[in-house]
């Protein structure tokens, strides 16, 4: 018959690995040697809202986040292929539809010979780290060992004669069919080798005289036709007669395969059971007896407790606990008490680490191993260190508590909203300044205290803001407590993830009534001085042409007089008088043009010609033209192309250059001929493309510490007698550039002559 006290231990075992399994506060999972998932824990289940049968091959692909997936398949393959320990970390899809972050971890699973069996891996939940205090369920049995014993059988054998007969049953234990002949030989030669000599032996002592004549034993054998390895256990007596000669010994056969399959089992089982423990992904343990001595406890554990192995391995947790945390020892008198799962979260335990003890964060679950009468004979333990996490989280409610005084204390009235507008934040001084509370404000709460004439304008700007995510700035009017209302300047900012969503509003209303007062008075003395300004220029325009008219009339009357005497009384005069003559006439020439140039410096800031596309290449040729004979005179050499085309007004443009260029032939040097050089190159600044034009010459040059002075008014760095002209040439060059949004740099040359670097808007900048 089956030996049931081995079935139920083998069962016992398979029950233990089924509660430790499934007492693991992770997702759980297991895979064959080739690396295949062939079952997962109940807590797999309980969070993928996932069936075993959806599960199958490679079902759990469908709870992991697409775009990770690829890079956990070839994580995953190379450990196989290595048949190395794997850690990841990804997203998992809940039943609810919601991802959540975990660490996987997974560790190959050897026998004791090395062989791999396959991997044993854990999920853990790192978003935030939450323990349920559901009793776990209890899973379907993973392994169904039922033996059932069959029919025994016969044989008698005679030592005499050596005539062998074997019930049928003793001959299909043998792999022989019911009609087959048998003897001894054939019996033995059935023996599986290893188990041959040993079984004769014993066969052959039963015989003897003294002996007691009882045979009993266990061997393999190997089916004569079938070829079949059974285990077969006998039991027989041998008779004998007066003489002490044995004359028959007859017994029964029973197949034991399956018992012995049961005890290989169990031995799996028991070794299984404790590979798994030494070699799970986290702190484990386990305990027997009331005590609580512990049997096997991995390095994770051994780490945790900041102890050796020694330390722990054969003595009860209370003598460990003492020291760390001797109030927590209930915890195990309570799983023994009550045959209960016991779970703590967050425990605070003082352990030894780096030399010193800290306190440590805990979560702790104590799963209860029982036997076929419910009996609590051990207990596993799974301990998760979270110290991290509460510290974090103590940190961020530290935080919290700053960023409300923080806020509270802010001068301004700061508020926060969702991604839908609902405001569900007000700071303190929100509520000072209204009047309102919290519940009177959030929501919508808040449009009680705007003003009529400025609720649908701001409320259309921010309803816009939440449509396109923009910043929000706007000026509005919100009542105090008084009824008395206060201009605002309201400001937005979207808070958003990595992937550009918006996940809240934070936002700003300053106080800034008294600004806006001050900006309306500001505003109409602006307006009264331009109009002050304006009447002033249009006088000052009149009286530069009459000035000019006037001014110009008696100096024309002294050239045509100077004139008329050169022309008249040339051969009467000797050359002193001649010579003086002609300063005379050379200062009336100054004279006009002095006038001229501060007609023209006077009218540039009332020049309100129209703008147009400037093409600088052709204003540079009409220059050539107009200063040709001077050019030609000089033997000069004007190089320029590609210069930019931009919008300004073409007559000032065509001033500017013309006084450059001239200017630059002015200053010539008298041993070298003119050489103009004339670049451009595009910049930007401001957010606003500019052209900046470059003119070189080879002339005399200046100091450079005349760089800025020589853009002055009536500014002469030469004799007048040597260099003609009425010192308005560049300073007019500058108004211009300025009037045009510009600027205009002059640099001395190391080795003589000047640089001159206008820069431009591209496009008319607004004034």
């Amino acid at each position: 018959m089956l030996d049931y006290s081995l079935l139920e231990a083998l069962m016992e075992s398979e029950e233990r690995f089924r509660i430790m399994a499934n007492s693991i506060p992770q997702l759980a999972w297991m895979t064959d040697a080739k690396g295949n998932l062939d079952w997962f824990n109940d807590r797999w289940y309980a969070y993928t809202g996932t069936t075993p049968k959806e599960m199958k091959d490679e079902g759990w692909k469908q709870v992991h986040h697409p775009d990770l997936l690829e890079r956990v398949v070839e994580g995953w393959s190379a450990a196989i292929e290595a048949e190395s320990t794997w850690e990841d970390t990804f997203l998992l899809r809940s039943k609810k539809g919601e991802y959540r972050w975990f660490l996987s971890r997974a560790v190959p699973v050897r026998k004791e010979d090395g062989t791999l069996i396959g991997w044993f891996g854990t999920n853990t939940d790192i978003t935030e780290q939450r323990k349920t205090e559901e009793t776990l369920k209890k899973k379907e049995e993973q392994l169904r060992l039922a033996m059932e014993g069959g029919d025994l059988g016969y044989y008698d054998y005679n030592p005499i004669t050596g005539e062998l007969i074997w019930s049928a049953r003793a001959k299909e234990l043998f792999g022989l069919p019911p009609d087959a002949k048998i003897d001894y030989n054939v019996a033995l030669n059935a023996l599986y080798p290893d188990d041959r000599e040993r079984t004769q032996l014993l066969f052959h002592k039963a015989l003897q005289q003294g002996s007691g004549g009882r045979y009993e034993t266990e061997y393999r054998v190997i089916g004569v036709t079938d070829g079949r390895l059974r285990w077969i256990r006998t039991k027989g007596m041998a008779f004998f007669d007066e003489q002490g000669k044995a004359y028959r010994l007859s017994g029964v056969t029973l197949d034991i395969t399956k018992q012995k399959e049961a005890e290989e089992a169990l031995k799996r089982s028991e070794s299984t059971l404790r590979n798994l423990v030494l070699q799970a992904p986290v702190p484990m343990f386990i305990g027997r007896g009331r005590s609580f001595i512990v049997e096997v406890a991995n390095d994770h554990m051994l780490e945790l407790l900041g102890r050796r192995a020694e330390e722990v391995i054969g003595r009860p947790i209370a003598e460990m606990l003492a020291k760390a945390c001797k109030e927590k020892e209930h915890a195990i008198e309570h799983v023994y008490a009550t045959g209960e799962q016991y779970t703590a979260n967050e425990m605070p335990l003082s352990l030894p680490r780096n030399g010193r003890i800290e306190t440590v964060y805990i979560n702790f679950v104590y799963e209860p191993i029982k036997n076929n009468e419910g009996r609590v004979i051990k207990i596993v333990a799974v301990a998760t260190d979270i110290s991290d996490q509460v510290l974090a989280r103590n940190r961020i409610e530290e935080s919290h508590k700053e960023f409300q005084f923080a806020m509270d204390f802010m001068p301004q009235i700061i508020w926060l909203t969702w991604p839908d507008g609902y405001h569900y934040y007000f700071n303190k001084k929100w509520l000072e300044y209204t009047g309102l509370t919290y519940e009177q404000s959030k929501g919508e709460g808040w449009k009680k205290v705007f003003h009529p004439d400025d609720l649908e304008h701001a409320g259309k700007a921010w309803d816009h803001c939440l449509e396109t995510g923009e910043i929000y700035e706007h000026e509005y009017r919100l009542r105090r407590y008084d009824g008395q209302y206060h201009w605002f300047l309201g400001r937005g900012v979207p808070l958003k993830d990595e992937n550009g969503t918006t996940i809240k509003w934070f936002g700003t209303s300053t106080d800034i009534n008294d600004q806006k007062t001050f900006s309306e008075t500001l505003e109409k003395q602006v307006e009264e001085r331009t109009r002050e300004l304006q009447r002033s220029n249009e006088d000052l325009q009149q009286f530069a042409h009459v000035a000019s008219h006037d001014l110009k009339e008696p100096v024309r009357k002294i050239k045509t007089f100077i004139s008329n005497i050169q022309l008249e009384s040339e051969k009467l005069l000797d050359e002193s008088c001649q010579f003086y003559l002609s300063r005379v006439q050379a200062a009336a020439n100054r004279m006009v043009s002095m006038i001229d140039g501060v007609l023209t410096y006077s009218t540039v800031s009332a020049l309100e010609e129209l703008y147009e596309l400037v093409d600088v290449n052709q204003v540079l040729k009409n220059v050539e033209a107009d200063l040709e004979v001077v050019i030609q005179h000089k033997k000069a050499t004007i190089h320029y192309s590609h210069l930019p085309k931009l919008e300004g007004a073409p007559l000032m443009l065509h001033q500017v250059f013309y006084n450059l260029v001239s200017n630059s032939l002015k200053f010539a040097r008298t041993d070298v001929p003119p050489v103009i050089s004339i670049t451009s190159h595009f910049i930007e600044k401001k957010g606003k493309p500019f052209a900046c034009i470059v003119l070189e010459d080879n002339g005399i040059g200046f100091e450079p510490k005349y760089a800025e002075k020589i853009f002055g008014t009536f500014t002469r760095l030469h004799s007048k007698d040597k260099y003609e002209g009425a010192g308005l040439g560049l300073s007019l060059c500058k108004k211009i550039v300025e009037r045009h949004g510009g600027s205009i740099t002059a640099k001395a040359r190391e080795k003589g002559g000047a640089i001159f670097a206008i820069l431009l808007p591209v496009k008319r900048l607004a004034v």
